[in-house]
This record gives structure tokens, C-alpha cells and sequence, in this order.
């Protein structure tokens, strides 16, 4: 099983696995997944909760929030904390960075990533 690396990224899109997603993922080592959420307001403790199932247990849950300032809800990080995982957010490319550096050194990490655009799309 090859790792999920992001090995690109644009305003609009992510590559993994050299395919082009063009819709919010959460991504493990080994998987990654297409997340179901319409916009910022549905990242919640359950539209994560993806985490649980995956074994062996995430360590670090990487969000990647577009390329404005946005924060995860101080409820979601410390529910993750209680559950020994540690929850950073940042901005989507910062996230992507990070996530291939974590990966490449092996540790238990998935990212819950939303390319750029998709932040902008009128409901």
C-alpha cells in the first residue's frame, strides 16, 4: 500500500496517489477518504470523527482551512485532546507541508484538508 502523499496542490485542487481531487478529503498513511461537509460551518466533532475508526490511532489530525484565517472551535480541539489527539489547523498549504514531513517520518497523522475554492463557492 502506498502512503497518501499530497503531491500537489492548487486554489482548486489536491493530487494524491496522482489523482486530482477536487472536493475536501481526509487522508490517512494508507487511505484517504472523500469528507462530506458543504462549507466551514460543518466541520464539527462528528463530520471528524473518521478518526476513530482508523487504526492505528492518529496521533495528529492536521485541518487545512483554505488560504484565509480560520479557527477550528476550542469544543473540537479539546475533544480531540481528551482523546490524545492533537488537533492543528492552519492554512491549507501549511497543512499539506506538514502532513508530507509527519508522513514521511512515520507518525500516526491524517489530514482533513479543503482546497482553497471550495471556501468560495456561493451556497
Amino acid at each position: 500500500i502506498r502512503n497518501s502523499s499530497i503531491q500537489g496542490y492548487s486554489e482548486t485542487s489536491l493530487l494524491i496517489n496522482n489523482q486530482t481531487i477536487y472536493q475536501p478529503i481526509i487522508a490517512f498513511k494508507n487511505i484517504y477518504l472523500l469528507w462530506d461537509i458543504k462549507d466551514y460551518n460543518d466541520i464539527t466533532i462528528d463530520s471528524l470523527s473518521i478518526v476513530f475508526i482508523h487504526h492505528p490511532t492518529v496521533e495528529v489530525l492536521l485541518i487545512g482551512l483554505g488560504n484565509k484565517p480560520r479557527r477550528i472551535s476550542k469544543e473540537i480541539i479539546d475533544f480531540y485532546r481528551s482523546k490524545g489527539i492533537v488537533i492543528d489547523s492552519s492554512s491549507t498549504f501549511n497543512a499539506c507541508s506538514t502532513y508530507n514531513v509527519l508522513l514521511a517520518e512515520d507518525r500516526n497523522v491524517a489530514i482533513a484538508v479543503v482546497p482553497d475554492e471550495f471556501f468560495t463557492i456561493e451556497k
